[in-house]
């Protein structure tokens, strides 16, 4: 079981995007963290904070990676933390993250990973959106590519 959840971190405090209602004060540096536990196993945590608006955006670079069977890994935009996404045959993902001396991860199902990141991750963009409307474009394109890759994965399921 995965769950996923996007913050933003407004003067030291983290605020799940979802209920965020205030101005974002700087556009081009968003702080924020994203939380992530799968089967119990925290892999993500609120410590590792970074600008959340371009992880996401790496992120689902690497969700169209593991749709395309092909691992993926990446640095935090700001931070020396490596997220990584490995395929485990067809079925299965292994989800890392190297953060400081901290290695963590954990197996999921595949198809439970793509589609909660897809999910997360629309969710996410949905909120910057709203968020940001001059920057409407931007987030409604990332969008559009989760819901591509929601049907390239349909397609290759079946």
């Amino acid at each position: 079981m995965i769950k996923l959840e996007s913050f933003l971190k407004i003067d030291n405090i983290y605020i799940n995007i979802q209920n965020f209602t205030g101005n974002i004060v700087d556009p081009y540096y968003i702080a924020g963290a994203i939380i992530l536990t799968i089967n119990e196993h925290e892999i993500l945590t609120l410590k590792m904070w970074d600008y959340v608006d371009q992880l996401w955006s790496y992120i689902a670079e690497g969700v169209k990676d593991v749709i395309a069977g092909e691992a993926f890994e990446t640095f935090f935009p700001d931070q020396p933390t490596k997220l990584s996404f490995e395929p485990i045959g067809k079925f299965k993902v292994r989800v890392s993250v190297e953060y400081g001396e901290t290695r963590r991860s954990a197996v999921v199902e595949r198809a439970e990973f793509i589609s909660t990141f897809i999910e997360e991750g629309i969710r996410f963009f949905s909120a910057m959106e709203r968020l940001q409307p001059a920057e409407g474009v931007l987030f409604r394109q990332i969008i559009e590519e989760f819901n591509l890759a929601r049907l390239n994965e349909g397609q290759t399921q079946n």
